[in-house]
């Protein structure tokens, strides 16, 4: 009786220590197809994207405004000139969406105002905003700018509508729809040429 009690509580132990390692791979797949059940019922939140471009003057304060705005506070460190094309970014949550700002910046004067065709595309025009910094201080040069990047940043607008006319017809009536409350005040709207993308002067 006692040599088949040993066997008995030996195959008994055997069975127990073979079953837990079955049952514990068992739960590891079922936990991992109920988060992806899980994964496909959550809502993704939204994200709206906007692309500023913040062109003007030399060490007018284009750095800083863009530094501003995303921080909210001011650095107490002098600003680096920027050369070039920079970029950054700042985000924030707005009800159930997320607000994604994509900053871009041209620094180094009137010589790199073709960069403007690399930012302003078909796929982003319809949510672009431009702002050019003026430097008040040199009444020279204000209007000379101010016309050059306007002109730059609406010619590229229209080509950008061009481009995207074979595959998306109305995106050019969008935003002339989406800009008309800013011009409905304007008496003499028919002798101007409105731009299709909102500029902003500072």
């Amino acid at each position: 009786m006692s040599k088949r009690r040993e066997r008995d509580r030996g195959g008994d132990g055997g069975g127990e220590s073979s079953a837990p390692a079955a049952s514990a791979k068992k739960d590891l797949w079922a936990l991992l197809e109920e988060s992806k059940n899980i994964e496909g019922t959550l809502a993704v939140e939204p994200q709206i994207d906007t692309h500023v471009l913040v062109v003007g003057s030399r060490q007018a304060g284009k750095s800083t405004l863009i530094d501003r705005f995303i921080r909210k506070e001011s650095k107490k460190e002098e600003a680096i000139p920027t050369n070039g094309l920079k970029y950054t970014y700042g985000r924030k949550e707005s009800g159930t969406a997320l607000r994604m700002g994509h900053f871009w910046e041209i620094g180094g004067g009137d010589s790199l105002v073709e960069l403007v065709d690399v930012v302003i595309t078909p796929e982003n025009v319809e949510n672009f905003v431009g702002v050019i910094v003026l430097d008040l201080s040199q009444p020279p040069t204000v209007m000379r700018t101010l016309l050059m990047w306007i002109n730059r940043i609406r010619a590229r607008a229209i080509e950008c509508v061009e481009r995207a006319s074979a595959t998306d017809g109305q995106l050019g009536q969008r935003l002339v729809t989406k800009m008309m409350p800013w011009l409905s005040g304007i008496l003499d709207l028919a002798r101007i040429r409105p731009s299709l993308v909102p500029v902003i002067v500072v």
